[in-house]
């Protein structure tokens, strides 16, 4: 069964030697060629069945050694994964496992380390975008409190008002349209500086009339919006001065005077005819034309000039008769003074340029009074280091609990819940032999109270009645849970105290 060895390969030689020498005799059969002879098996060469006894390249190739070769901590040589599978022990696989984790653990960090430094830069930008973005907001609301300062505290209270004239007041000569103008441009003296007043002219409701508009700051003027022809002052402020020269005042009183007198009536009542020019027609008509709030302010011009001239007129053309008398003219000045006509006010002056000067004076305290607190009974009864007497301490007292209000002009205005036991006139008692007395009211028996208490004056018990008209009031307050201790300490501190230098 053992296959035969390959025989040897015959030498060139030989091979040339045998085909020359055999070339004649061959057969023209086989084409000159005979065949080689079998060769013999070579000595020292094995059959398959000796190699497998022996041994002899049984063994499994030893695999090529790999570029990447790695070293256990013992010493033991191990490769790849890509490298040929070979028999290591378990406890090398153990080693190589863990090997294999540390590699992914430091990759993990590496990894989270640059997402860390990543996410470091990007909030680091916006830190940075954030802290800009902080300045200008700041930026921007400090700018915005300095103008909302500067508004409130009244810098620009000169250009934040527009003097609107009514263009019938008229623009040449010496018209008093052409003087307030000229005055208005020129400007007026304002915190240590002279400001040019922001003024226009529009035909305004109301003829020859003055009136003012706020508006923000501006260094143009701002007038009114139109309306047909005429401008909508119903957004200006509630006050209207109308120029009215003596002549024409005069004639209209005295043509009410002439039609009163003719129906019968000899002071004026309200149900007197209204004859077409007089007083009381232009009255209504102007406030018509305004609304019912607003303050209609007659600005008359020479008075007693006018009068005179009508009489010396009536003179001439009467032939010495006198039939214009003055006494008409101060009757519906002193209606006007004393309120007759809802919102309506006189202001006389001489002359055209005194009238102009009124109106300057009016531009600059309407500019200023959002700026100026108003004065109260307080600052009246405190007013240049004035001490105020008991009385005057009674009255304020009332004035308070009552909740009175004072008006610029000096009106009283009571309301209507006034309680009692603060009345200034208190019930008349008779003692027992009949005599009258006056009783104390609870206020004042409650402020003679206070005063027992050491080192408290008249001023500052009149201040705690103020705040708290009876003893009850007081604990009430004392007892609120919830104030605080320091609270309840304090709840007498700060309270309003009158006649002393400031009012208060």
């Amino acid at each position: 069964d053992d296959p035969s060895p390959p025989e040897p390969a015959p030498s060139s030689k030989g091979a040339r030697a045998g085909s020359q020498s055999d070339a004649s005799s061959s057969d023209l059969s086989d084409g000159g060629f005979r065949a080689a002879m079998a060769s013999q098996p070579v000595v020292g060469m094995r059959s398959a069945a000796e190699r497998i006894l022996l041994g002899v390249g049984s063994r499994p190739p030893v695999p090529p050694r790999p570029a990447s070769r790695r070293e256990s901590d013992e010493g033991d040589a191990y490769f790849s994964d890509d490298s040929p599978v070979i028999a290591m022990s378990q406890r090398d696989r153990e080693r190589l496992d863990k090997a294999r984790e540390r590699d992914r653990e430091r990759a993990r960090k590496a990894a989270e380390k640059e997402d860390e430094r990543a996410h470091k830069a990007a909030d680091k930008v916006a830190a940075k975008a954030e802290r800009e973005a902080a300045k200008e907001r700041a930026k921007a609301d400090k700018a915005a409190d300095k103008r909302a300062h500067e508004l409130s505290s009244g810098k620009h209270r000169m250009r934040q008002i527009t003097c609107v004239w009514d263009s019938r007041l008229g623009t040449t000569g010496k018209d008093v349209g052409y003087m307030l103008r000229s005055q208005l441009k020129t400007g007026i003296k304002d915190q240590n500086k002279v400001c040019e007043c922001l003024n226009t002219a529009q035909m305004l409701p109301v003829a020859r009339s003055v009136t003012w508009r706020y508006h923000p700051p501006s260094d143009e003027p701002m007038g009114f919006r139109r309306n047909g022809l005429t401008a909508d002052a119903t957004d200006g402020v509630p006050y209207t001065i109308a120029h009215v020269p003596g002549d024409e005042f005069v004639e209209m009183a005295w043509r009410d005077h002439v039609a009163a007198r003719d129906a019968g009536y000899r002071r004026g009542e309200w149900d007197a005819p209204e004859p077409p020019g007089g007083f009381r027609r232009f009255i209504r008509a102007a406030k018509t034309a305004l609304s019912r709030d607003r303050v209609l302010s007659l600005l008359v011009t020479n008075i007693d000039g006018a009068c005179t001239t009508r009489e010396r007129r009536d003179v001439r053309e009467n032939r010495g008769e006198v039939g214009f008398s003055k006494a008409p003219v101060d009757m519906e000045v002193a209606r006007i003074h004393a309120r007759w006509y809802h919102n309506v006010r006189l202001t006389a002056a001489p002359d055209a340029s005194t009238a102009v000067d009124h109106i300057v004076n009016m531009h600059r305290a309407w500019a200023m009074k959002p700026y100026v607190k108003p004065t109260t009974i307080l600052d009246i009864l405190g007013h240049n280091g004035a001490r105020s007497t008991a009385a005057e301490q009674a009255a304020l007292e009332a004035a308070f609990v009552a909740a009175k209000s004072v008006a610029p002009d000096g009106t009283a205005y009571e309301s209507q819940e006034l309680d009692s036991q603060f009345s200034q006139d208190p019930a008349d008692v008779r003692d027992a032999a009949g005599h009258r007395r006056r009783t104390k009211t609870p206020a004042q028996v409650w402020a003679a109270a206070l005063m027992k208490i050491p080192r408290v004056s008249e001023k500052e018990a009149m201040a705690i009645v103020l705040k708290y008209p009876t003893m009850m009031s007081l604990m009430v307050a004392y007892e609120d849970p919830s104030l605080s201790e320091s609270d309840k300490r304090r709840l007498l501190k700060g309270l309003d105290c009158v006649g002393n230098h400031r009012g208060a």
